[in-house]
């Protein structure tokens, strides 16, 4: 099974994606990702469109691409987003936001929880050094792992488990750091 070729995000997918945007930017400096000693990590190297296949058990998956990317011409290695082929209200997006120290990792992550609270916030346990779901209209889950955090968000459709879904995202994305 193939990926399709890229399409642009439907308009709903769009507002979710800059809500999230805004939200991630109100974090303040210690959200953003911090220049660390190693190599960059590729999201879409580590979650890839087969990966993403396997866990939504979709045909055919579709690499989403951001209006403001593609206006830019250029790729944002740390994110990368892919919906189902049959449906493209269903989402996977992995992001990964890479710390100078796994202290600044944590306080980050610390920082999300509280900004995030009102969305209901909840422990996933099992996951990296840490991890917490954000349900609401968001629909994601955090994982710390090291000095990296990995978003990862999951709307998988009425009558599906969004936190199932996300955490075996994270669990696949996990194995390969």
């Amino acid at each position: 099974m193939t990926a399709s070729p890229r399409r642009t995000l439907a308009a709903p997918a769009v507002r979710h994606l800059v809500a999230l945007a805004v939200l991630a930017a109100s974090c303040g400096p210690s959200s953003q990702p911090a220049p660390t000693a190693g190599k960059p990590l590729d999201a879409c190297a580590i979650f890839t469109a087969a990966d993403a296949q396997a866990v939504l058990g979709e045909p055919e998956v579709v690499e989403m691409s951001s209006f403001l990317n593609e206006a830019k011409g250029t790729k944002d290695p740390s994110q990368c987003g892919y919906n189902a082929g049959s449906d493209p209200s269903i989402v996977l997006r992995l992001e990964l936001r890479q710390s100078a120290s796994p202290d600044q990792a944590r306080s980050a992550h610390e920082s999300a929880r509280s900004l995030l609270a009102t969305s209901g916030v909840r422990d996933v346990a099992g996951l990296g050094d840490g991890a917490f779901w954000v349900g609401g209209g968001i629909g994601q889950l955090h994982v710390l792992h090291g000095s990296v955090r990995l978003l990862i968000t999951s709307q998988v459709g009425e009558g599906k488990d969004a936190v199932a879904t996300a955490k075996a995202v994270a669990a696949r994305v996990l194995s390969r750091m």
